[in-house]
């Protein structure tokens, strides 16, 4: 049986055109995330370094997913490397 996918918004729609094919679980695990997010992501008039800082962490997210599915420490590794970079680039705003 073929899984459904839903196009997925890594930054939110707001901050990138940027997206990737979840199956429908998939989508809804990473989106019920990005609700806990800094709430300046929903904005539509955020500044490139704040757009940056969603982008990253939206790779963050599907990096840490993809450790979830797959149980290759190395995917938690990457993810946790963008951290520091997120929060930098959130404080600046």
């Amino acid at each position: 049986m073929r899984r459904r996918l839903e196009m997925h918004h890594i930054a939110g729609k707001y901050n990138s055109d940027m997206t990737v094919p979840l199956c429908v679980p998939c989508h809804n695990d990473i989106t019920m995330h990005q609700k806990i997010w800094d709430t300046r992501w929903t904005h539509q008039d955020n500044s490139e370094s704040l757009k940056n800082a969603f982008i990253t962490h939206g790779i963050r997210e599907l990096l840490l997913l993809k450790h979830m599915k797959t149980h290759d420490i190395t995917y938690y590794y990457l993810a946790d490397s963008l951290c520091y970079n997120i929060g930098e680039l959130l404080v600046k705003e």
